[in-house]
């Protein structure tokens, strides 16, 4: 997988060989990049189900000014602490549970769930959404296979975008 703007743009990184990885499409991660231009510089990221990091590492090239990637599988975490340290970025990966994961009192500006569609269904957004160290006013993108339900009425909904199978929702935490 390539990044695709920024100042790694073009660098690969390395995806576990498993189904249980999906990265964001080239495609999609363009335009969802277009639409965050103005809130990634600068930015305190969370990336949760990170997988190979694709997302968080994009918005590290792009500007961001830190970030944090939450993966469960221990063999996925190690390969993107590898990708990390290929591309001479200096982020933290935990290994945990991203539905459980509070932060340790350190909140975020952006945060990126990419949860495999099947688990977004099963367990719903919601309950991650109500948990997650996310500032007010802070920026919530899902990318899913379906819209989400119901959502808490702390966040306001701001950009939806469907990219064949995929669906990118944009909301935005109340001050």
């Amino acid at each position: 997988m390539r990044i695709s703007g920024g100042t790694l743009r073009g660098r690969t990184v390395k995806v576990p060989d498993t189904d249980l990885v999906r990265p964001t499409q080239d495609r999609v991660r363009e335009a969802l990049f277009s639409m965050l231009q103005a809130v990634v510089p600068g930015a305190r990221v969370l990336d949760l189900f990170a997988g190979s990091g694709s997302l968080g590492i994009e918005a590290l090239s792009r500007g961001a000014k830190s970030a944090v990637f939450v993966e469960q599988n221990p063999k996925h975490a190690r390969i993107l602490s590898n990708n990390l340290k290929t591309l001479g970025l200096s982020a933290r990966v935990v290994v945990a549970d991203a539905f459980k994961f509070s932060g340790n009192g350190e909140t975020f500006d952006l945060v990126f769930a990419d949860p495999p569609y099947a688990l977004a269904e099963e367990r719903g957004l919601e309950e991650l959404m109500a948990t997650m160290p996310l500032e007010p006013g802070g920026i919530l993108v899902a990318e899913t296979g379906a819209a989400p339900s119901i959502l808490p009425s702390s966040f306001s909904l701001l950009k939806e975008r469907e990219y064949g199978k995929t669906k990118i929702t944009i909301w935005r935490k109340s001050e």
